[in-house]
């Protein structure tokens, strides 16, 4: 969770030491969040897509907390050393079922808006 390297892929500023990172990932896997013990998947399948050359778009569903909902996904594809697909998507907490992370009386919370970056590859 929360690796230099993905933060900075995402977009994101800051470090998060490896203690944080132990708690981030507590509560992100708890059963109030992710609830990864009842659903240690969060899966997207496929079923359609669309569009030429370096700009696709891939229609599917996402799962998440046993809870799927359709997605459209605008990707670029690069094919110069291999392929690469790189995209990416929102979702809202509440839409699967439950509420954005918040503690301290809400001086620590999550966004209800969640992005999801696909960053796929293969040789």
């Amino acid at each position: 969770v929360d690796r230099s390297d993905v933060r900075k892929a995402a977009g994101l500023a800051g470090e998060v030491s490896d203690s944080q990172r132990k708690d981030i990932t507590a509560n992100m896997l708890a059963e109030g969040q992710l609830n990864a013990d009842q659903y240690p998947l969060i899966t997207f399948k496929s079923t359609s897509c669309s569009g030429s050359g370096s700009n696709v778009t891939i229609n599917g569903n996402f799962t998440m907390r046993g809870v799927t909902k359709p997605v459209s996904v605008p990707v670029s594809v690069n094919t110069q050393n291999g392929l690469q697909i790189k995209g990416s998507f929102d979702v809202k907490a509440t839409d699967y079922g439950f509420q954005p992370y918040s503690a301290a009386g809400g001086t620590i919370a999550n966004e209800n808006k969640m992005k999801i970056t696909l960053d796929l590859q293969a040789n």
